[in-house]
C-alpha cells in the first residue's frame, strides 16, 4: 500500500510541474493539490529503513558509516549490505 502511495506522490509530482512553453494557466482542482500535499507527507513520514522506494537515504547511511574508520570485517558486512540493496 505504501509502494502505490509512494510511486502515485512520485507521479503527481512528475506531471504537476509547471510548463516552460505553455503561456496559460493550467488548471489544477483544490483537491488534487491536497491529495498531493497528502501523499508527500505519507512518504515523507515513512521509515527510510524499511520503504524500498527509498534508497537515496539509504545509500547516505551506508556512505556515512563506510567513510568512518570500522575493521575489515565490519567494513565487508557493510559493503555486502549496501550492495544487496544496490545502492
Amino acid at each position: 500500500m505504501r509502494r502505490a502511495i509512494a510511486i502515485l506522490a512520485l507521479s503527481l509530482s512528475a506531471t504537476a510541474g509547471p510548463q516552460q512553453n505553455n503561456s496559460s494557466a493550467i488548471y489544477e482542482a483544490s483537491g488534487t493539490a491536497r491529495t498531493e500535499a497528502r501523499l508527500r507527507q505519507i512518504y515523507a513520514a515513512s521509515d527510510w529503513k524499511a520503504d524500498p522506494n527509498k534508497p537515496a537515504e539509504r545509500a547516505k547511511y551506508y556512505r556515512a558509516i563506510l567513510a568512518q574508520h570500522l575493521t575489515q570485517a565490519q567494513e565487508i558486512t557493510v559493503r555486502i549490505e549496501r550492495g544487496l540493496g544496490r545502492l
